[in-house]
C-alpha cells in the first residue's frame, strides 16, 4: 500500500506549467528508496511530455532525506544565477523547507521570484510565509486500508500462510496555496527570453 509517487510529481509539474513556468528545478533525494525514485521518474516524464525545460543547475539530488551543507550551497548558488528556475518541485517537505531557506539566502521572494511546490501537507505548511502549495498524501486512508486488508487476510488465513494481499496505490491531492501563484511578469519575461 503506497501513494502514487509518480503521479505526485506529475501533479506538481502540471500545476507549475499551468501557472506559466517553463524552467522548473527539482530538489529530492535518497534514491535507494522507491518513493524517491518514483518522484524523480514522474518529474522527468512530466517535463518531457510538456517539453518543459528543466534547469539542470537546480536539479539537486541529495544523498539523504535532507540536504547536506554542500547540497544546500549548490541549491543556493543555482538560485542566484541569471538562468535560474522560476519554480522548484521539492520532492519532500524537508526539501521544500530547504528551498524556502535557499530562496531567502539568494534574496528571492516566494512566489514573486520563485514558485515552490512541496510534498506532504503537515499543518505547518499553511503557516509558512507564504503558505506552501503541497501534494497531500492520503495517509489516513492508506493506513486504514492497509490495516483492514491485513486484518481481513489474517481472518481468512487457512493457517498455512496462503493468505494473499494485493498492492494498492492511493491518489495524491494538489493543495494550492500562495507559494505557487502565477509567474510574476518579470519572471515570465526572463523565462521566455
Amino acid at each position: 500500500f503506497d501513494v502514487d509517487n509518480v503521479q505526485m510529481a506529475r501533479l506538481a509539474v502540471r500545476h507549475l506549467v499551468e501557472q506559466g513556468h517553463r524552467c522548473v528545478g527539482y530538489v529530492g533525494g535518497a534514491y535507494q528508496v522507491s518513493n524517491s525514485r518514483d518522484r524523480w521518474q514522474g518529474f522527468s516524464e512530466a517535463c518531457q511530455e510538456v517539453r518543459l525545460e528543466c534547469c539542470d543547475l537546480a536539479l539537486v539530488k541529495a544523498k539523504g532525506w535532507r540536504l547536506d551543507d554542500a547540497e544546500r550551497a549548490q541549491l543556493t548558488e543555482a538560485l542566484r544565477r541569471d538562468d535560474r528556475p522560476t519554480a522548484v518541485f521539492a520532492a519532500g517537505y524537508a526539501y521544500a523547507l530547504e528551498v524556502y531557506a535557499a530562496a531567502k539566502a539568494a534574496e528571492l521572494r516566494i512566489p514573486q521570484d520563485l514558485a515552490v511546490v512541496g510534498v506532504d501537507d503537515p499543518p505547518s505548511a499553511e503557516h509558512l510565509a507564504p503558505p506552501m502549495t503541497t501534494i497531500r498524501q492520503p495517509l489516513m486512508q492508506l493506513g486504514h486500508a492497509a490495516m483492514t486488508a491485513l486484518f481481513n487476510s489474517a481472518q481468512e488465513s487457512d493457517g498455512q500462510g496462503n493468505e494473499t494481499l494485493t498492492s494498492r496505490k492511493f491518489v495524491p491531492e494538489l493543495i494550492v496555496r500562495q507559494s505557487s501563484l502565477s509567474v510574476a511578469p518579470a519572471a515570465a519575461a526572463a523565462a521566455a527570453g
